[in-house]
């Protein structure tokens, strides 16, 4: 089975994963540590593309996924436009009345969807004129993205939502943030130095670091890679009544049980 499909398999939390991952990477950890040592040129009959010079694979998964408090109505799902910053495109979008959290701020305006016993999400649209990558920049939305129930500008409020349904996915280097935060040498081949772990080999070094990440929302909820998140109630107040249409680029965010946000994803075009 090829790795898409496995990936689809975890995804999809079928027990056919396990099962999967075993048969194949089993065997495939068993020809790696032959054809290292034997030959190179078996490693490329096999079908197998690693380096000779590789000496470890790391590799981490987590798969989470939870349902809206108050789902959405199929039904009520719409075609409309996304006017996204390559063009106008039509997506399917979501439509509904909450009771729910409501932020702004000077440059965007935000809400938050429980799921449930599991957490939320909080879109963050920009005003128009305004870009998601400006509002990473924004004081009032750095506040609010670290914030846990104590962002000044927010309110209990009844809000008519059109949320577009998407599937997104992105790979990150982590190289070039390790980088960034002067974690240098690890990457380089002539100055790495693992000796304390090791003195079997005389060079080793980090090759690679990515991390891929998948978040999808429908009617009945949303899936993420890498996440996990808490139910945050709403405060009891007297309601007032809110528009929220994300037919623009806005940013989403998924926040851990202790206040510290884990994903922060934006999204530019959800067809």
């Amino acid at each position: 089975m090829e790795d898409s499909q496995i990936i689809e398999l975890y995804w999809h939390r079928e027990e056919q994963a396990i099962k999967e991952s075993q048969m194949k990477y089993g065997g495939y950890c068993s020809t790696i540590a032959y054809n290292i040592l034997h030959s190179a040129e078996d490693t490329e009959e096999s079908g197998i593309e690693m380096d000779p010079r590789m000496v470890l694979t790391l590799a981490s998964t987590v798969n989470y996924s939870g349902k809206w408090a108050s789902p959405f109505i199929s039904h009520d799902t719409k075609r409309s436009t996304f006017h996204a910053a390559s063009g106008d495109v039509k997506c399917d979008f979501m439509n509904d009345m909450k009771d729910t959290f409501y932020y702004w701020g000077d440059h965007f305006t935000s809400v938050s969807l429980p799921l449930q016993n599991n957490g939320h999400m909080k879109l963050i649209l920009p005003n128009k004129g305004y870009s998601p990558a400006d509002l990473l920049n924004d004081k009032q939305v750095r506040k609010l993205l670290v914030s846990y129930g104590d962002y000044p500008n927010s309110k209990s409020a009844m809000v008519t939502l059109s949320i577009p349904k998407f599937d997104v996915s992105s790979t990150i280097d982590l190289c070039d943030g390790l980088k960034a935060l002067g974690i240098t040498d690890i990457c380089d081949e002539k100055k790495s130095d693992f000796t304390p772990l090791t003195d079997s080999t005389d060079s080793i070094y980090l090759s690679k670091a990515e991390q891929n990440t998948r978040v999808l929302i429908d009617e009945e909820g949303c899936k993420a890679a890498s996440v996990t998140v808490m139910m945050f109630e709403g405060k009891g107040a007297s309601l007032e009544y809110e528009n929220f249409t994300l037919d623009r680029p806005f940013i989403f965010e998924i926040m851990s049980e202790t206040g510290l946000p884990l994903f922060v994803g934006i999204v530019n075009n959800p067809a």
